[in-house]
């Protein structure tokens, strides 16, 4: 995926699994998802809610950082601005992984 970009020009990045020793618990994850930022015109329009800008930061992301990941990214003249798409679209994942109680406190001894 080296060659592959988000609108914008941020690298989409290939996330792996950090820890590889045995761990009490196995979850999962389809794919990898990504940061949103919600895209403004010039004027404050929005032209889309959600947008995906860059790579989500580890496997089930929670979502912190968004905005100051977002303020990196530069837009060409003329682009508008990106600002969060919120919590909605940046830490569902995260998010639903902390309601189970064996996931919360610690993520350190899962696989995921």
């Amino acid at each position: 995926m080296d060659d592959l970009i988000f609108p914008f020009g941020q690298k989409i990045k290939s996330l792996w699994q950090v820890v590889r020793a045995p761990r009490k618990v196995f979850i999962l994850g389809v794919y990898a998802s990504a940061v949103h930022a919600k895209w403004l015109n010039a004027k404050g329009k929005v032209l889309a809610n959600a947008l995906a800008v860059a790579s989500e930061q580890y496997i089930f992301w929670r979502g912190e950082n968004a905005e100051e990941i977002i303020s990196r990214i530069p837009l060409p003249e003329g682009a508008g601005g990106l600002i969060s798409a919120g919590e909605k679209f940046n830490r569902p994942s995260g998010r639903a992984l902390d309601k189970y109680p064996s996931t919360t406190a610690n993520r350190n001894y899962e696989w995921r």
